[in-house]
């Protein structure tokens, strides 16, 4: 049985995070041939003071390449 664990920054809508469960369970189907009913993935919303890049947490984004410039979460990050 596939288990996926997919850590990210919280502040995603409920659709976009079943939107990559989705997304990965079919990768994991193609990739692994074995069927989707088997696949786990589990999602786990960081608060930004828990994520840290290059010892710096989350909570000024700006430090950070690639992170949003005004607080929230965008496509990118």
């Amino acid at each position: 049985m596939p288990n996926v664990t997919i850590e990210i920054l919280e502040g995603r809508s409920p659709e976009k995070i079943r939107a990559l469960g989705e997304e990965v369970t079919q990768a994991i189907v193609r990739s692994l041939g074995v069927p989707a009913a088997i696949v786990r993935v589990a999602v786990t919303e960081l608060p930004p003071a828990n994520l840290f890049m290059g010892g710096q947490d989350f909570t000024e984004p700006a430090r950070h390449t690639g992170a949003p410039q005004n607080g929230s979460v965008t496509e990118g990050v």
